[in-house]
Parts: C-alpha cells; sequence; structure tokens
C-alpha cells in the first residue's frame, strides 16, 4: 500500500478534480497523505474519514481540508450509493505568495496550512448549496478560460473558498 501519494504540483498550483463519480458497488478506500494541501468536498455519498487518529462519519455536502504531509484514509459506502466528490490539491507556496496583501487574511491561510487544527471537517447541511456553487463557478471558469488565465481563477477562487471557511469557523486552532 502506497502511503505517500504523489501530487505533481511543479508545472501547475492546483489539480481540480471536478465531481468525480464513483459508481455503486466500487469500493473506495483510500490510506494516504501527499505533498500538498487538498480540499476534498462530496456531492454525493457517505463513509468515513480517518484523521487525527479518529473516526468521522461524512456525507453529502461535507467539505474537509488536509494539511500537507497529514495522513488521512477516505473510505466510503458505495454498495448502496455512488460516491461523486471533488477534489482540488494545490501548493500552499504558491498561494502564499498572493495573499502578501492581506496580513490578517494570510495569517488564517497560514494557520489552516501550518498549525496544529481542532476542526478540518464541515458538514454543510444547510449551507452546501453555497460551496457547491464556488466549485462549480471555479470548474466553468477554468473550462472556459484560456490555460494563462487559470492561475488566476484558482487563486481568486480560493480567496473565496477561504472566506466562507473563516466565516463559518471562527477558530479552528488547538490550544496548547
Amino acid at each position: 500500500m502506497k502511503l505517500i501519494e504523489f501530487v505533481n504540483l511543479t508545472s501547475k498550483p492546483f489539480i481540480l478534480n471536478y465531481r468525480d463519480t464513483r459508481t455503486t458497488g466500487e469500493e473506495w478506500d483510500n490510506f494516504h497523505s501527499h505533498q500538498g494541501m487538498e480540499f476534498l468536498f462530496i456531492h454525493e455519498g457517505s463513509g468515513h474519514i480517518v484523521l487525527e487518529q479518529k473516526i468521522h462519519p461524512v456525507s453529502n455536502g461535507t467539505l474537509i481540508f488536509f494539511q500537507p504531509f497529514q495522513l488521512h484514509r477516505v473510505r466510503m459506502n458505495t454498495n448502496s450509493t455512488r460516491y461523486v466528490r471533488t477534489v482540488l490539491n494545490l501548493d500552499p507556496v504558491y498561494l502564499d505568495s498572493y495573499l502578501q496583501a492581506f496580513p490578517k487574511f494570510r495569517g488564517y491561510f497560514h494557520c489552516i496550512w501550518k498549525e496544529k487544527l481542532t476542526r478540518q471537517i464541515f458538514k454543510q447541511e444547510n449551507r452546501s448549496p453555497e460551496i457547491n456553487s464556488l466549485f462549480e463557478r471555479f470548474h466553468i471558469r477554468i473550462s472556459q478560460s484560456s490555460s494563462e488565465f487559470h492561475n488566476e481563477e484558482f487563486v481568486l477562487f480560493m480567496i473565496s473558498i477561504l472566506q466562507y471557511l473563516r466565516s463559518t469557523s471562527m477558530d479552528m486552532t488547538a490550544k496548547e
């Protein structure tokens, strides 16, 4: 079993896998880490995430983010339902350079990138249309724009998603 998954972020600062679908009966059980950050949004499906030695149930409308090299396991129930997810892998160093003009916002980003966190899983039952819409608009924008503008669209999307997270969760850092 390969525990470190290589995600090639050298040629571009992000990889978007929008609405990746696993059909009923396909097993989905992935235990790994990777060098970049990962944002995972579950459109459809249910299962469990193992993160920081705890098991967390996840289902439709759940947003999870993983820090670089943070070991995690995603196990989804595909016996009776399909699993639809969007995954965004990103290079946090690239994004950090664009946030220099916003010191407080950049501090928030550094927190979720590098600090020990108390919360990384956000169940969005009542707000999932909002987060789903952010991912959908980002996917459409990069699908319809020239590749020379993809990185700009990525930075704007990340500012939106980080603003969303900051507004829904005031304090995610662990207190020592």
